[in-house]
């Protein structure tokens, strides 16, 4: 890894540099833009559990509506993309396989927003960035009181807030593919409370061109609604009352099924006649009552009372109705074998299903229709404070503790229909409807978790965890008399930290803690923990005026036993495989991630500068036989490289802040991943690198042009051999808006 020495001692030398850097070398504070994107300079130097964040100027500026870019303006976190426009996002943290975003706990202000987190972690579902005005994310240490999964970590999504004045505004932007995106939005606070409403329309034609003709774009509508009301408050303390109702929905022609490496060599935004059935339609509701009561500016109890109801069916192009017929994924892997040939032809559109004499080449399209919900309540206490009689008056300490219980369940109701390839038309056969799953799993968790800081002098020690007690219920209703499952689990996952200040502005940080990933049950009940030991070590600095900033951390994960899941996202998994879980042993994922800003002046230009680097080595530490698709079929040997983790990644912004006009190019670079561990057909997702570029001129005060340019080099990249076949990244694509404030 020597490009990974490199990486750490660039940016340990520039830390340095930074560290030992005059404060007055800059203009004063209110004249320059700030690159730390946090409430409080202690907040980043002093708390060892701070998340990386991207703020709401960032979000505004680059108006992305895809989560993936949002994403890769932070460290530690990478995605495998799958459409290109981020409907289907797979993020990973730290190692973690990003299929589905399953190992990551996904929260919106703070509540889990998964469509069931315990019982069906492979999620569809993110939420708009429409409503989204910032980006938390925790990894390893900082993630542990966020159950689930508390091995890679958590991405909490913070929706809009409540402006302080009336704030009436509108917002629209066009572009290539005939995409726009609408939002409208009102808000106002006062003496008794406040509000906010949000809709928005995004829409597009999409970038792929389907043989013969049809629709490969989407639709997505969503809605929040925010109340505030003010409560009798009292000498010493303030309480209020927030509410917030969320809907959203999407209509989208999205396909499992990418192409063979020669047609994605040829034509990368191809997409075959066998995949114009695929479609994908979903809608989500989310309800919360917020209560917040403020003794002082020290101590704050919220209790959340939630619930998420998210139901979707997804008609899509699943496997050939012979019985010996490889699955799309290995036809499409191996298009030219001669047992898959014809099987390639087909789907492709070159050859009609009755050319197949063997009786097994019609088509079936799976239509997958799941309900979800999850709901709950969740209250957390916070507080700072110094007088505690048995230890010095001089300590401060900082303490949070949460209680949450919880409850969620999907609901699997699967059907098959045959179609037959016809002069490159999928036309229905006289085959009847049939079911193929009727299924459900419930989780119940009640969890526990708790955080303290105490500073001593220099140092701030701290101690977290969380203890879940969880129970899973898995019913199988398919073929006869329902069938049940149960299984429970109790775990703790504890972690201790030292962090030193060399001053306010300077400090070291080490960590440790158990990393415990809880999974959903399947018909076996015979799962295993996915479990790990954590260590960090960390430098981090910030300049007085918070234009400065440097951040590095080594980590090493020593996992005991690593987790997979055979999921239709997966790939290659057999029917009886699907949300089968599977044991790997011993892995090791270690890495360094830094991220470094700095704006530089000339006259009055100002140049923001922000590098965020990932450097992550994952690996298997021991041997075994993976019957696990996510793997591989075969032996995985002891130095096998975990799936679509890139060993390098990085992304690095150069802008210009000038009077009205703000512009940022952002350079995105991803060195190679694999597509699965087991050597034996094992392929590469080669490096790449794309440029995209954003800009935003204010008219007036209430009125800016913006406009945003993706991938500006148009490269044509490979993103994915995942689900089904090859997969392309967006290609160049230009978005021009405007927007008032009334």
């Amino acid at each position: 890894m020597s490009c990974g020495h490199l990486g750490a001692f660039l940016l340990l030398g520039l830390l340095v540099g930074a560290a030992n850097a005059q404060e007055n070398d800059t203009p004063a504070i209110e004249k320059v833009q700030k690159i730390l994107v946090t409430d409080e300079i202690e907040d980043f130097v002093v708390n060892a559990g701070t998340p990386q964040r991207v703020g709401k100027d960032k979000i505004n500026l680059y108006k992305y509506t895809d989560v993936n870019r949002v994403l890769r303006q932070t460290s530690g976190v990478y995605v495998r993309e799958e459409d290109g426009q981020g409907l289907r996002p797979n993020i990973g943290l730290r190692g973690t396989n990003p299929d589905r975003s399953k190992k990551v706990v996904l929260m919106e202000d703070g509540i889990l927003v998964g469509p069931a987190p315990y019982a069906a972690p492979a999620a569809y579902y993110t939420p708009h960035m429409n409503h989204i005005e910032g980006l938390e994310v925790y990894k390893g240490f900082a993630a542990v009181p966020y159950g689930p999964n508390s091995v890679g970590g958590a991405i909490n999504y913070q929706s809009l807030g409540i402006p302080n004045t009336f704030s009436p505004s509108v917002e629209g932007s066009f572009g290539s593919f005939n995409t726009s995106n609408i939002k409208l939005a009102v808000g106002d606070h006062g003496s008794a409370g406040g509000y906010i409403i949000q809709v928005s329309r995004l829409n597009s034609d999409g970038f792929k061109k389907l043989d013969g003709g049809g629709d490969v774009g989407f639709l997505k509508n969503d809605v929040l609604m925010k109340g505030r009301l003010n409560l009798a408050s009292g000498e010493g303390f303030n309480q209020y009352l927030e509410g917030k109702l969320g809907y959203s929905d999407e209509d989208s022609h999205e396909t499992y099924v990418g192409l063979s490496l020669d047609d994605f060599n040829a034509s990368p935004y191809r997409r075959y006649s066998s995949t114009a059935l695929d479609e994908m339609k979903w809608k989500h509701t989310q309800a919360q009552l917020e209560h917040v009561l403020q003794f002082s500016t020290a101590s704050q109890v919220k209790t959340t009372l939630y619930r998420n109801d998210f139901h979707r069916r997804w008609f899509r192009l699943d496997s050939f109705s012979g019985t010996n017929v490889n699955s799309i994924f290995d036809i499409l892997n191996n298009p030219y074998a001669a047992a898959n040939n014809t099987y390639y032809n087909i789907i492709s559109g070159q050859e009609d299903s009755a050319t197949d004499i063997t009786g097994g080449g019609n088509l079936v399209i799976a239509g997958n229709d799941r309900t979800f919900y999850s709901q709950g309540l969740q209250t957390k206490w916070t507080g700072s404070f110094t007088n505690v009689p048995w230890f010095n008056p001089g300590v401060r300490h900082e303490v949070e503790m949460g209680l949450r219980l919880h409850m969620d369940q999907i609901r699997r109701n699967h059907t098959a229909d045959k179609y037959a390839m016809t002069s490159g038309r999928m036309i229905h056969t006289i085959d009847p409807t049939t079911t193929t799953a009727i299924n459900s799993n419930y989780a119940e968790a009640l969890t526990f978790n708790f955080l303290e800081n105490m500073h001593v002098g220099n140092f701030v020690l701290t101690a977290l965890g969380r203890a879940e007690k969880v129970k899973f219920k898995y019913t199988d209703s398919l073929g006869g008399p329902s069938t049940v499952s149960n299984r429970s689990d109790t775990i703790f996952a504890p972690g201790a930290g030292v962090l030193y200040k060399f001053s306010e502005l300077f400090s070291v940080k080490g960590s440790v803690n158990r990393g415990v990933s809880i999974a959903g049950l399947d018909d076996r009940g015979i799962e295993a923990k996915e479990e790990s030991v954590n260590y960090e070590l960390g430098l981090k600095y910030v300049s007085q005026d918070a234009t400065r900033q440097a951040e590095v951390i080594l980590f090493y994960n020593d996992y005991s036993n690593i987790t997979g899941t055979c999921t239709a996202s997966t790939g290659g998994c057999s029917t009886v495989q699907l949300d089968k879980q599977f044991n790997g042993g011993g892995a090791a994922i270690q890495g360094l991630e830094g991220r470094v800003g700095q704006n530089l002046y000339y006259r009055k230009f100002t140049f923001p500068l922000m590098l965020n680097l990932t450097l992550i080595d994952a690996e298997f530490k021991n041997s075994f036989n993976s019957t696990n698709a996510e793997w591989g079929i075969g032996t995985v040997s002891k130095g096998d490289p975990l799936p679509y983790v890139p060993k390098v990644q990085y992304t690095f912004t150069v802008g210009t802040v000038y009077k009205k006009f703000t512009q940022e190019l952002a350079f995105i670079y991803q060195r190679q991943a694999y597509d699965q561990s087991v050597a034996v057909e094992r392929r590469e997702i080669p490096a790449y690198g794309i440029v995209d570029w954003t800009a935003r001129y204010s008219l007036t005060k209430q009125m800016q042009l913006f406009g945003r340019a993706d991938n500006l080099l148009d490269k044509n990249y490979l993103v994915s051999l995942r689900p089904y076949g090859a997969r392309s990244g967006k290609p160049q694509s230009f978005m021009v808006g405007l927007s008032y404030a009334f």
